[in-house]
């Protein structure tokens, strides 16, 4: 599972907790979470990773290259990626723990 962040962005801010909480869950259910900071800088990202008490590992991403190889426009985006590390096949808009289903998810492209 890949998280593109920003730490000025609000609805990053409010899925934290929830991406936090599955990265804790993480080694027992078999699966990764790596956070990937974008459109920031590394200050900003420190600063944010503390405060939040990110519980995954997080990449800045300083020349967007990663952001464009993901085809995201901007923050929040997770992507799903399979235990071989292939091209992601489904991402979710946003995660949160609203009311609302706590993942959305749409295909990225076909095989």
């Amino acid at each position: 599972m890949i998280n593109f962040f920003a730490s000025w962005c609000d609805p990053c801010r409010d899925e934290m907790p929830l991406l936090n909480e599955l990265a804790r869950r993480a080694d027992e259910r078999g699966y990764r979470l790596l956070g990937v900071a974008v459109e920031d800088t590394r200050a900003f990202v420190v600063q944010f990773v503390q405060a939040a008490k990110i519980a995954f590992p997080v990449a800045l991403d300083t020349n967007s290259r990663v952001k464009r190889a993901y085809r995201i426009f901007g923050p929040p985006a997770t992507f799903f990626v399979d235990a071989g590390g292939d091209d992601p096949r489904h991402r979710a808009r946003r995660l949160c723990s609203s009311s609302r289903p706590p993942v959305e998810v749409y295909r990225v492209r076909d095989t």
